[in-house]
């Protein structure tokens, strides 16, 4: 494994601290249907990290394209494929289902750090 809990919540600290602890996915990326992206194709050619989760591989220098692949899967099991150790999926897997769940990436924040004090 590559990444452990220590590097996923340092740069899970550094997602909200760079989109705010009051930034809610939801809000900023409308979805018909209510799924969420690990990258954001801003329709001019770029893209941006969307989704907590994807915010977090982005930061841990995951490349677009591999996270277009894992679209669909969760955090827990991307994160495993993407070489994330077990006590890191489980704290990235928390924040997402925060997000996903309307709140905000904050909230998103403590949940995960919680998670990852007890695993």
């Amino acid at each position: 494994m590559r990444y452990t809990l220590e590097q996923t919540l340092a740069w899970l600290n550094q997602a909200v601290a760079e989109r705010g602890a009051d930034f809610n996915y939801r809000q900023a990326y409308y979805h018909a249907s209510d799924a969420c992206f690990y990258v954001e194709d801003n329709g001019d050619g770029t893209s941006e990290p969307g989704c907590i989760a994807g915010y977090v591989f982005a930061l841990a220098g995951i490349p677009p394209a591999e996270l277009r692949a894992e679209e669909g899967a969760s955090a827990y099991s991307a994160a495993g494929r993407l070489g994330f150790a077990l006590p890191a999926r489980w704290a990235l897997d928390r924040a997402q289902k925060v997000q996903d769940a309307g709140g905000t990436w904050g909230e998103a924040l403590v949940a995960a750090h919680e998670k990852g004090c007890h695993e």
